[in-house]
């Protein structure tokens, strides 16, 4: 169970990362490890705070699906399945500007592994914080193409 009124920075409380647009009766299955609270408090501080800062309002959609992803996807590698061991985390984000918040993710691309704008379910995917990356991988997704930035 989540504490919801878990402050990770100025703007994010941990129950923005137990959230599903696919399935929102889930979200009471999402349980947090000190690591991923942990992680996902450096995540606000270090990248989403400061997005909000940049843009205004940020919304998360998707974000640790640990509990129930074989519900939702078919990928057993997802990010959204918060490993300790890989030290993954990912989350969906809206806004009411996504073109202007992805211009700020690619200028801040070490912050993260891979970042792509979702053109037609109008949203923004980050798996965050690879530290043994120097660089992300950036694309623009409409429908079934992808675009390699």
């Amino acid at each position: 169970m989540i504490n919801e009124d878990q402050e990770l920075s100025k703007n994010f409380w941990l129950s923005a990362f137990a959230k599903s647009s696919d399935e929102p009766e889930l979200v009471a299955l999402t349980e947090f490890t000190e690591a991923q609270i942990a992680r996902a408090g450096y995540f606000c501080k270090f990248l989403l705070q400061p997005l909000r800062d940049y843009i205004g309002p940020v919304g998360t959609t998707c974000g640790n699906r640990s509990m129930y992803n074989d519900r939702v996807s078919t990928n057993k590698n997802s990010d959204h399945l918060w490993r300790d061991e890989t030290e993954s985390l990912a989350v969906d984000i809206r806004c009411k500007d996504l073109g202007k918040a992805f211009t700020w993710l690619i200028h801040h691309r070490a912050m993260f592994k891979m970042v792509y704008l979702d053109m037609e379910q109008k949203f923004i995917h980050i798996s965050a914080l690879d530290t043994t990356r120097l660089a992300g991988r950036i694309f623009v997704k409409c429908g079934k193409k992808q675009v390699n930035l």
